[in-house]
């Protein structure tokens, strides 16, 4: 446990963690607090021997290790016990740690002459690549090893420093995206994993208290709704069965007058709580939902999931900004059953056409997906129902069957079918580049097996959409003539598919800048049908990206409406952030970019945008970690090429984004490059 006493400060025992210890007369004289900030200009104001360093190194320990010199060199060491030794360093908070205990830690497997040599590599490669960068960050001794604190910025002890100091505000030195503590370390040995597991509560009862004390301060203050559901977002975003931070939100969308809002939160609180501790919510909160719901009578009653869209139909599927989780299945005829295992020859399979359909295994290792292979396999009984003369076991059915490992055949013949169909499913939208570079495939296999099928020409289409929108295409114009081409080859197939003139709409748009087409094939799809949600998603954005606001957010509002628990419904939140920005409601933009954050920590048009709108709100501290981690997904991103690619390149706030993602650090075209210069 952490205890804060008047005259001491926190010190780290390699064997409690951290307690308090008393300073000495000289120690508080010359005690500085190093990790508040790490900006370039921050000096340093009092180190032994007149040490004043201009610019600090930054080591950053929440989500993936890094370490960063002055001049933007990388100084992270490449082996990964290495990195956990310099961590454990780190984390010592500049107290000294026995060269026992590290060897406890990452060599507890190893005999103790193989161990101590193991330590004593590391320690030199510490040596040449920390300290060639930071001269004496890294204070090797005989029998101790300790990290100068004073001449580095780290990003855990800020935050731990500055929880314990009542005066700061350290609310800006968390994360927007709830990472962990040290998120690419585990595994190295037990031992380890047992320290970092303690490290990690430690930390996160900090970061609780932070995001906490940040709530209540601004629910005192009575602030406005619109900043009070930022910071409960930024708590759900960290701890997301936090119903304290729901109920905060749920009041806050209340107030906005946003009901329908305020019941998905409650919803997505029910689900997370029955995932997570399968508990239902409490009376407080239910009570709270029942009280919203009672002003809105006209509120149809809140269903979780019960419809999940995603895949099962081309509508649907296309309701996020970006694709479905990719499908592979495989039918199988029942033969030579005799031959198989579990025969039963009083359940012989039926002579007319028969089949089941198994329940999808979930490959994105993220429960929350289990109802997007759910509702897929529901929407294909639904579907292969409807063929006449055409036997279909039903879902109850083969529920019976989830998380077996049967052979299809097997389970074929127990259930008295001719077909089995079974299958899983990956999530593209989520995940690395290199996965999502892979997805192509699927859609050309699909493209294959059925050349005139309009839907998988339309998510081909809008795969090339996504890299460009991602920053991860090669060649922006060869994916924007395919993107085009397959969007016009969908409508070709199919005049009549919402979603391919809804898509080929997005293209015209987003790659082309040409919002007279994007209408037109908008207009078209929704004369089709009305509730599209896509085309009332991507007509939004449009709006948008014109510098229309109000007209963008009616209509995203609309889309939301009609996709109320899309589990990609970060797409929708970030098309809404982008609404609210043109329409200069910047703290309602930052809830809905953390909202967005909160369900796909990759998506890069979020981090733009929740960095733009903490710069406009007056955020600029804020706005640094999201940009960061912007620049890490999209490594190449300057302002210039922002503004290239920006459909409302030409709309009035085209100048405002780009002098707002400059403040927060996103680099120029060049050294001498401008920020309102267009190219």
């Amino acid at each position: 446990m952490i205890s804060r006493r008047r005259e001491g400060r926190l010190r780290y025992s390699a064997r409690d963690g951290f307690v308090p210890c008393r300073l000495g007369r000289s120690e508080r004289a010359k005690a500085v607090r190093s990790n508040l900030s790490p900006a370039e200009d921050y000096i340093v104001p009092a180190y032994a021997g007149g040490w004043v360093p201009r610019a600090l190194p930054r080591i950053y320990l929440v989500g993936t290790m890094r370490a960063v010199a002055p001049g933007g060199a990388d100084f992270l060491p490449r082996g990964r016990k290495t990195r956990g030794l310099m961590a454990c360093l780190c984390l010592a908070q500049g107290e000294r740690v026995s060269r026992s205990r590290l060897v406890g830690l990452l060599w507890d497997r190893s005999a103790d002459a193989q161990a101590r040599m193991s330590l004593r590599q590391s320690l030199s490669e510490l040596n040449g690549v920390v300290n060639r960068h930071v001269p004496g960050l890294v204070e090797i001794g005989r029998d101790s090893i300790r990290i100068d604190v004073r001449k580095c910025w780290v990003d855990a002890l800020a935050i731990i420093e500055a929880s314990a100091d009542a005066t700061a505000d350290p609310s800006n030195l968390v994360q927007p995206y709830g990472e962990r503590l040290l998120e690419d370390l585990g595994g190295i040995t037990p031992s380890f994993d047992h320290w970092l597991a303690a490290e990690r509560t430690r930390f996160e009862d900090r970061v609780r208290k932070i995001l906490e004390a940040d709530l209540d301060r601004l629910t005192e203050q009575n602030a406005k709704p619109e900043v009070r559901a930022a910071a409960a977002r930024r708590l759900i975003n960290f701890e997301p069965t936090h119903e304290g931070a729901v109920r905060s939100l749920m009041k806050a969308f209340a107030q906005m007058g946003d009901r329908a809002q305020a019941i998905r939160e409650f919803e997505r609180c029910r689900q997370a709580l029955l995932n997570v501790l399968d508990l239902p919510p409490s009376k407080e909160t239910t009570a709270i939902y029942e009280a919203i719901r009672g002003d809105s009578p006209q509120m149809p009653p809140p269903v979780i999931y019960e419809e999940p869209a995603g895949i099962g139909s081309s509508e649907n599927a296309a309701a996020g900004l970006l694709a479905p989780s990719p499908a592979r299945w495989k039918i199988e005829e029942q033969r030579n059953l005799t031959a198989n295992p579990g025969y039963d020859p009083g359940r012989e399979p039926r002579r007319e056409p028969s089949i089941a359909v198994l329940p999808f295994r979930n490959l994105t290792g993220d429960p929350a997906h289990d109802f997007v292979a759910e509702g897929l396999v529901e929407d294909l009984i639904e579907a292969l129902s409807r063929v006449p003369n055409f036997f279909v076991i039903s879902r109850l059915s083969t529920l019976a069957f989830r998380n077996q490992d049967r052979h299809p055949r097997e389970v074929g013949n127990v259930l008295g079918v001719r077909y089995v169909l079974s299958g899983s499913v990956r999530n593209m939208h989520n995940s690395s580049r290199t996965v999502f570079e892979t997805s192509e495939t699927l859609f050309d296999a699909a493209i294959a097996k059925d050349p005139l099928y309009a839907a998988a020409r339309a998510w081909r289409a809008y795969w090339h959409v996504l890299r460009v929108g991602q920053g991860w295409s090669p060649d922006p114009a060869d994916d924007a003539t395919q993107a085009d081409r397959f969007a016009r080859s969908a409508i070709e197939c199919n005049s009549m598919e919402p979603m391919a003139l809804a898509v080929h709409g997005l293209v015209a748009s987003y790659l082309y800048k040409d919002f007279d087409l994007a209408f037109r094939r908008f207009d078209t799809a929704l004369r089709i049908n009305a509730n599209t949600a896509p085309a009332w998603l991507w007509r939004a954005a449009a709006h948008a990206w014109m510098g229309n606001g109000p007209l963008a957010i009616e209509e995203i509002n609309k889309a939301m409406a009609l996709s109320p628990y899309d589990p990609l419904m970060y797409a929708y939140s970030g098309i809404a952030t982008m609404a609210y920005l043109v329409d200069g409601q910047y703290e309602r933009a930052i809830e809905c970019a953390l909202r967005s954050l909160r369900e796909n920590r990759t998506y890069t048009s979020s981090y733009r945008q929740l960095t733009m709108a903490l710069v406009l709100a007056g955020r600029e501290d804020e706005a640094r970690a999201p940009a960061r981690r912007l620049l890490e997904l999209e490594p190449g991103l300057t302002v210039a090429s922002f503004r290239r690619r920006y459909p409302g390149s030409a709309s009035p706030q085209a100048d405002l984004f780009c002098n707002a993602l400059a403040k927060a650090g996103v680099p120029l075209s060049g050294e001498n490059g401008s920020v309102t210069g267009r190219e």
